[in-house]
């Protein structure tokens, strides 16, 4: 139960004390009396009043000079203090407002009047108090926040020198929170790394407003650096600036993540290159009889011719024909040369470092050659479509032939299991400013909608003998290189399109 409010009534005349008792003994509040000076100071030091009603005219020591005994205590200097007074004399009453009393009460004095101040002032005396236990609990709330958040806190003033630092603050840099008191913040912070760092420090004393959130390392007390974000906002009083609050949190952690996050996406990009890399070779292994085929031609071609060049030698008579002979074989050769550097280009470990500038005419003129061995076997040819609209795509153009490949066989094999004679036919076109689309055309028996489902999904194959991995790879490369890769269902086939960006070079 909270206590009642004491008043301490200040008089030397007994009437008077024994008066103000009868009017304040109806407001339930304990009343302490003192008959002097010495006793009033002594009374308000042991019992610590709520308000004090104070006679101005003592024979001791005055009102005044009690009042400012008072205000100077340590445990009663806020205590409201209502002067006495006989006197209507208003030079009185202004010296006693400057020395610290709140009111004044005219004798011969009303009761009505006595208890309506007083009980006004007991009221602001205890909304202070409240107000004072509040603040104080909010400062304490606030300490334990600045102490147990889990991020460093740095106060300086205007020249950058550290006036308040949390626990957490030491943690980061290594140093105690005395050792941080007076330090600078350009102390704190690795110029040597990010030169630029000095005009950033600077700034941070602007009177700019906030600073969002930047990366940069600090100097612990050791020497060793450690990885760190921070935000500032200046200090102002009166729109004055006078220092700056940095918000500090370690990112060592953060940085590790980085780091290990980065190393599984090599690691990744690898594993795709390499699964690329097996899918051509499968490819290859797919056309190798073709290919030897298309290879022996020519070389059988040489064998021949050079068996001509030896009668021809053996007979002085056409050795002018020696000369037609011998460029037949030169033709030849670089014919069988001209296969097998399309062959080794093809199967080569492409690099994402090396992109180049690739024509997208060039590369399907290069896929339709290598693909040419297919298109005879099943007798649908591949052609490039009229209005093809050549453009440049930054690429490796090793990945973008072996998805263009894919394309073309799986278009040729289907057209020719449907029967048809139809050629398949590459096209390409702008979409807007920024894009290309190449597509790829067939009149084969097209995609069931359950197959549509999973195309591009990793082992899903439409084929018996399929390993299902040839649109899988496709859809990496593609989207490797910021474009997409999709197909539209017709009556009369399919059209599978890519869509890259174009070369902004």
């Amino acid at each position: 139960m909270a206590s009642k409010p004491k008043i301490l009534i200040v008089d030397d005349h007994p009437t008077t004390l024994k008066m103000l008792g009868l009017v304040l003994k109806g407001m339930d509040v304990d009343v302490i009396e003192a008959s002097n000076g010495l006793d009033a100071i002594e009374a308000a030091r042991q019992h610590q009043p709520t308000v004090i009603l104070l006679d101005i005219i003592m024979p001791d020591i005055d009102g005044f000079q009690v009042l400012s005994v008072i205000k100077q205590g340590a445990h009663t200097s806020s205590i409201p203090v209502i002067f006495l007074s006989g006197v209507e004399d208003s030079e009185s009453k202004i010296r006693g407002l400057k020395c610290g009393a709140v009111d004044f009460i005219n004798k011969p004095f009303n009761a009505e009047e006595v208890r309506a101040r007083v009980s006004t002032h007991i009221k602001i005396r205890e909304l202070e108090q409240a107000l004072i236990a509040k603040n104080i609990s909010l400062e304490d709330d606030l300490q334990r926040i600045v102490t147990t958040v889990n991020e460093g806190i740095i106060s300086t003033d205007i020249e950058g020198n550290i006036s308040f630092t949390n626990p957490h603050a030491s943690e980061i840099t290594g140093y105690n929170v005395a050792e941080l008191q007076g330090m600078n913040l350009n102390q704190l912070f690795n110029h040597e790394d990010n030169p630029a760092q000095n005009n950033l420090l600077t700034n941070l004393l602007e009177p700019k407003g906030a600073i969002s959130a930047q990366n940069t390392q600090m100097i612990q007390k050791d020497g060793g650096l450690v990885d760190v974000r921070f935000s500032c906002s200046p200090k102002l009083e009166n729109n004055t600036l006078t220092g700056t609050v940095l918000i500090v949190s370690d990112r060592t952690d953060e940085v590790a993540r980085e780091k290990a996050l980065e190393k599984a996406r090599e690691e990744l990009r690898k594993q795709r290159e390499s699964l690329a890399h097996i899918e051509r070779l499968s490819t290859m292994g797919e056309m190798a009889a073709g290919f030897a085929h298309e290879v022996n031609q020519p070389l059988t071609a040489i064998a021949n011719y050079t068996a001509l060049s030896h009668r021809l030698l053996a007979n002085p008579e056409k050795h002018d024909k020696l000369g037609e002979v011998l460029d037949k074989i030169n033709t030849q050769s670089i014919r069988a040369s001209e296969v097998i550097k399309r062959l080794r280009g093809f199967v080569a470990k492409p690099s994402t470092e090396n992109r180049i500038s690739v024509s997208t005419k060039q590369l399907v003129t290069d896929v339709i050659t290598l693909a040419e061995v297919d298109a005879k076997n099943n007798s649908v040819p591949v052609a490039i479509a009229p209005h093809f609209e050549d453009g440049v795509v930054l690429a490796d153009p090793i990945e973008l032939q072996q998805v263009l490949l894919n394309l073309v066989r799986n278009a040729v094999e289907s057209t020719a299991e449907a029967n048809n004679k139809s050629p398949v036919v590459v096209d390409c076109c702008a979409i807007g400013k920024g894009e290309l689309k190449l597509t790829v055309k067939d009149h084969g028996v097209g995609i069931t909608d359950e197959a549509a489902k999973s195309l591009f999904h990793p082992f899903f194959s439409t084929k018996a003998r399929g390993m299902g991995i040839g649109l899988s790879v496709c859809k990496t490369i593609v989207e490797s290189h910021g474009g997409i890769i999709g197909f539209e269902q017709s009556d009369h086939g399919a059209l599978f399109y890519l869509q890259l960006p174009r070369d902004s070079d």
